[in-house]
């Protein structure tokens, strides 16, 4: 499976914008497998550090799974290197699609 851990919850929800956006141009990635909270053993991270010393939200790690998937079509099936090559094409068209979102956002302020 591709799934984000983030950075923890915020009042706006902005956080959730990119794994949901991830998790429908990836079918390997299910939105609900996300996490958003961080361990204390995670404080070293860059994501951490970003997120707690510079105010970074949407700071992510982006994990894929070594053996293959779980669910849906990828159940039981091993990934390949043109899966990876796939997956890593989806996170790219999401963080296209998430940045005509953000710019959005900023137009309309």
């Amino acid at each position: 499976n591709v799934f984000c851990e983030g950075c923890g919850p915020s009042t706006s929800g902005a956080e959730l914008i990119f794994p949901k956006l991830l998790s429908r141009k990836c079918g390997a990635t299910k939105f609900s497998e996300c996490s958003y909270n961080l361990a204390g053993s995670k404080a070293g991270t860059a994501r951490s550090v970003m997120h707690a010393k510079h105010g970074i939200a949407c700071s992510y790690l982006i994990y894929v799974s070594q053996i293959g998937g779980d669910f849906g079509a990828w159940e039981g099936r091993h990934y390949s290197t043109d899966d990876y090559q796939g997956f890593g094409r989806d996170v790219g068209l999401a963080v296209y699609e998430w940045s005509g979102v953000l710019m959005g956002c900023e137009m309309q302020r």
